[in-house]
């Protein structure tokens, strides 16, 4: 056995352990028939607690009183897991069931496995910036590296900056996350006097930092350093040129390359106004993108479509923003243009919303009610009940609200 190959399966032997825990997690989900929250489609808390005790980093929550949120590593493992389909909530929406990749997720070597999670904390934005983290993020963490150059099971003190924050003694989201996936084990926490750091964190790195720090540097080495957004990455193709040499199971190319052929689609949408009883419901094509449902929504309700705009699919981590990309303030969201209603991964039952108008808000919830073969050459309104709301009604003092 060559170097080169006997390090693959180090590498493999260590992925093993840190995919242990999310095995625990899916296993834990699916035996219990846990229940998930009706409003945010959230674990329950005293499923939370369970799930937290079997874990390798755990909190030290004494009883089942925190949500889902509250617990770093299971929000991450859900994330994960439902975004990529290895899991989803059953018809009713009220317990987990496999999805349509878990299949593929149990047949995957271990390596894929911890790749898959790994590429979510290294690119995916809700854990590449600054908001979910105490301090130091991601590219800094890796400058640090590539000054230091760490060994395995070697430890080493942690840039000073992972204690930024507001709460000094907790340990930084990232040290969560690289922890629980073996890339790292915290040795010794920071510790602080007179609001002074006496020392930094310190942390064993471990056999898998390596990959790690090498999958970074390919992905961001290989493009514009300027550039705001990550290229776009195949870990497929990684897997082939830096692990193996050989093919990739189902897991990592399905979950990067899925089927975006939505022709011969058709969705029929429920549209309520939230605060009303007015009802429309529209079939579209699942080729159709957002910006045409958004005209939809506006013809089937007679407004003027004189105000920006959003649709919100999904809750907490898994809320996604939808909206024009020169109204986006913040930049973290995704295009009305570029984003179909199939993109959406419709089912029967999924409900997402609309608004319209920031200053008056008026929401309306959308529910996918059928999805069947076949193609419109346009909206279709299919149903209308009660009138449509004025958009600036007229009250009777004559003052006509600017709502």
């Amino acid at each position: 056995m060559d170097a080169e190959t006997k390090k693959a399966a180090n590498w493999g032997k260590e992925a093993e352990k840190a995919c242990h825990d999310f095995d625990v997690f899916c296993d834990y989900l699916l035996e219990r028939k846990a229940s998930l929250s009706k409003a945010t489609g959230h674990i329950g808390k005293k499923d939370c607690f369970e799930l937290n005790r079997q874990l390798s980093v755990k909190e030290g929550f004494e009883r089942p009183t925190r949500l889902q949120k509250d617990y770093p590593v299971i929000n991450f493992f859900y994330y994960v897991a439902m975004k990529h389909r290895i899991l989803e909530p059953d018809s009713s929406g009220c317990h987990i069931q496999p999805g349509k990749n878990y299949g593929y997720y149990k047949e995957a070597e271990a390596l894929e496995k911890f790749l898959l999670m790994l590429a979510n904390v290294l690119f995916d934005g809700r854990f590449t910036g600054n908001a979910l983290w105490y301090g130091i993020n991601i590219e800094s963490f890796m400058e640090w590296a590539a000054k230091v150059m760490p060994c395995a099971n070697q430890a080493y003190c942690l840039p000073k900056e992972i204690l930024m924050g507001y709460d000094l003694g907790h340990r930084d989201c990232l040290m969560t996350y690289l922890e629980e996936l073996g890339v790292l084990k915290i040795h010794k926490e920071a510790g602080m006097e007179d609001g002074r750091v006496i020392h930094p964190w310190e942390a064993e790195v471990g056999p898998l930092f390596e990959v790690a720090y090498d999958l970074y540097r390919t992905v961001y080495d290989s493009h514009d350093c300027g550039q705001e957004e990550p290229p776009v990455f195949s870990l497929n193709t990684y897997w082939e040129t830096h692990i193996s040499g050989g093919k990739a199971s189902g897991l990592i190319k399905i979950l990067e390359e899925p089927d975006m052929d939505y022709k011969n689609q058709v969705v029929d949408l429920e549209i309520k106004v939230r605060h009303g009883k007015c009802i429309r419901i529209v079939r579209m094509n699942l080729s159709d993108p957002l910006y045409e449902l958004h005209l939809a929504i506006q013809n089937a309700f007679e407004f003027d479509n004189d105000h920006l705009f959003a649709f919100y699919a999904g809750h907490g981590m898994l809320k996604e923003t939808f909206t024009m990309p020169e109204t986006s303030i913040s930049g973290d969201g995704y295009s009305v243009y570029e984003t179909l209603l199939g993109d959406l991964q419709l089912r029967a039952g999924d409900k997402f919303s609309y608004l319209f108008d920031f200053g008056d808000e008026w929401w309306f919830d959308i529910k996918a009610v059928a999805i069947k073969e076949g193609s419109v050459h346009g909206p279709e309104l299919i149903k209308a009940v009660h009138d449509a709301p004025e958009q600036y009604p007229v009250y009777e003092d004559g003052y006509e609200d600017d709502m």
